[in-house]
């Protein structure tokens, strides 16, 4: 077996802790970091000569035709972001919507992604709905119509998931992008948590716009998230920071690219970033992940007596549990629950409120094995059984 504990090393992670939470900021391995290093003390060397010639001259360009044929997509079709919540940002703040206009989303939808679009229909005079999605969804159809059912003939903006966030269910997002066509509604894929985890073809999915979070799941360093945004939506699609490239007209990706002086090294690190992954044959790399997760997350709803209920081909890397004891509670009492387990027992995991209780949303990755999850087992039965 070439995953577990044995190849913890690749990574700085402490291998005396349980790390079960890949899911939120993901975790760079060290060969990545290094190269990292590497780009920025080659800017160093000659600032000048780096951030203002070569950067323009091919370097991001050439990541985002790698990064690119990772998903299926085109090159010239993408656009580096810092993370999905600057992705969603510049979408929305560059279109234009009118008082009464419907911008529709899902009860899973991410908080900081549901801000954005609060913002945008408070300076618009628009109108924000969430269709309340099912949790745990019994089908994909359920989802598709729970979506359905909140569109009308004032919904311009549909944003949904592909992966959510809280819940970690997978949506049918090619159904829901051609139901929503269908309607004549755009549609934004916030797909956060999707590269790296699932096989993903962005471009048959049909969207408008799909943004990733290649330093979650694909190992780069924090900071390095792709916005794909189709042909007929570039023109009107800017960046959050207007600069250069915008009187250029030299096209999406280059207006993207300058945003004024940054650290590039984040987006140049991640065909280091996919080496990395590939060096554990793709296919491998996601197979053991999702059994991993569902493996365990059955293994702890027995030892917790919990039922799960979920449907295990709406999940992937990332399983939510019910914490035994139906305990129910905001931000303060997640927060608790977290600080509790790590500082108390060292096993690292989400805390997440899908529905009126609260789950532990453990993560499955390569250095992971069932013993860390052994170990959360015992962890939650000395704090709540």
């Amino acid at each position: 077996m070439k995953f577990g504990k044995k190849i913890i090393n690749k990574w700085h992670i402490d291998p005396e802790i349980a790390f079960l939470n890949h899911g939120s900021y993901g975790a760079c391995p060290i060969s990545v970091l290094q190269k990292q290093n590497e780009i920025r003390e080659r800017m160093e060397k000659q600032p000048c000569r780096f951030l203002g010639r070569e950067v323009w001259e091919g370097l991001v360009e050439e990541s985002l035709e790698k990064a690119g044929s990772f998903v299926s997509a085109s090159g010239k079709d993408m656009a580096f972001v810092d993370n999905a919540t600057t992705g969603a940002n510049s979408v929305l703040r560059s279109l234009e919507f009118k008082p009464g206009d419907e911008l529709v989303t899902t009860s899973h939808v991410y908080g900081a992604v549901r801000a954005t679009m609060d913002f945008v229909a408070l300076n618009s005079g628009a109108i924000v709905k969430e269709a309340i999605v099912p949790f745990p969804a019994k089908s994909e159809n359920e989802i598709v119509d729970s979506i359905e059912s909140a569109l009308t003939s004032k919904t311009r903006f549909l944003l949904v998931d592909h992966i959510a966030s809280a819940s970690a269910t997978i949506f049918p997002v090619k159904k829901i992008v051609d139901m929503a066509h269908d309607k004549g509604i755009k549609v934004f894929v916030d797909g956060a948590h999707a590269i790296g985890q699932i096989e993903l073809d962005i471009p048959s999915l049909g969207a408008d716009w799909y943004v990733t979070n290649a330093h979650k799941w694909l190992y780069a360093p924090k900071g390095c998230a792709l916005l794909w945004t189709s042909p007929e939506m570039q023109e009107k699609t800017h960046p959050t920071v207007i600069s250069w490239g915008y009187h250029g007209k030299e096209g999406y990706s280059t207006e993207f690219l300058w945003q004024g002086t940054r650290d590039f090294s984040p987006w140049l690190s991640v065909n280091s970033a996919i080496d990395f992954y590939e060096s554990f044959g793709s296919g491998d790399v996601k197979e053991y992940m999702h059994n991993l997760a569902w493996d365990s997350a059955q293994m702890l709803a027995k030892e917790w007596n919990v039922d799960l209920n979920l449907e295990r081909k709406m999940f992937a890397s990332m399983v939510p549990i019910p914490i035994p004891g139906s305990i129910s509670g905001g931000d303060d009492e997640r927060v608790s629950i977290v600080k509790r387990l790590w500082e108390k027992h060292k096993v690292e995991v989400a805390v997440t409120d899908p529905s009126d209780r609260l789950w532990i949303r453990i993560s499955a990755q390569i250095y992971n094995e069932k013993s860390d999850y052994r170990r959360l087992s015992v962890a939650v039965k000395e704090e709540f059984l």
